[in-house]
């Protein structure tokens, strides 16, 4: 009896083992079994897996380098004064090239010691290229011409005025809207390469009675 029963209980645990491995060889349990295994070790390896990098610091705004009250500029090109800029108030912004000025006064020199007067809001000087741009109700005198337009920008190498957007050209006796004005400080010249609206007015003695 008591052999017997030793039998039995020694054969219990094959017969376990043998039941398990019956199960492992059936081709769906054997695939749910894998799966189960990679799922496990995907997430072992996430959690020792290295921390997270940490989030970028947001870029500061340019910080101004000093700012200045009644600022004053003069630009020479070969012995010649090239222009003149009176500014209410400057901006210096190092890191950007850029000097920032507001209620501006600007005269441009050109043959015989003639002078196009400028006047605008606010604007702009680049320390690198020496170009400047000028917006915000920008008022041009040339001569006995007055034009008024909302953005110029000088460009130093040639001496040359633009005004891209839409203009009004007014004169003693005509008022000429348009676009894209040119105006050659040094050889007095001005161009205007899209034309819109002529307005001229006209004497009384003009007219037959």
């Amino acid at each position: 009896m008591i052999v017997r029963q030793l039998e039995t209980e020694t054969q219990k645990p094959k017969t376990f083992f043998r039941l398990i491995s019956s199960w492992l060889s059936a081709p769906g349990l054997r695939l749910t079994f894998g799966l189960a295994l990679l799922t496990i070790l995907f997430m072992f390896m996430a959690a020792c897996g290295s921390p997270p990098a940490p989030a970028p610091k947001p870029q500061e705004p340019t910080k101004s380098q000093g700012k200045i009250e009644a600022f004053h500029l003069t630009e020479v090109q070969e012995g010649d004064k090239s222009w003149v800029l009176k500014a209410e108030k400057a901006d210096f912004l190092k890191e950007r090239h850029l000097i920032r000025i507001s209620d501006i006064r600007m005269e441009f020199y050109g043959p015989a010691k003639s002078a196009v007067k400028l006047t605008c809001q606010e604007g702009s000087v680049n320390t690198d290229s020496r170009e400047v741009n000028l917006q915000g109700q920008v008022e041009i005198e040339f001569g006995e011409v007055r034009i008024k337009t909302a953005l110029v920008i000088y460009q130093p190498n040639e001496r040359l005025l633009l005004a891209p957007e839409h203009l009004v050209l007014e004169g003693p006796n005509f008022t000429i809207s348009g676009k894209g004005l040119r105006l050659e400080v040094r050889q007095r010249r001005l161009e205007l390469s899209e034309h819109h609206v002529t307005s001229i007015k006209m004497a009384r003695q003009a007219w037959p009675l």
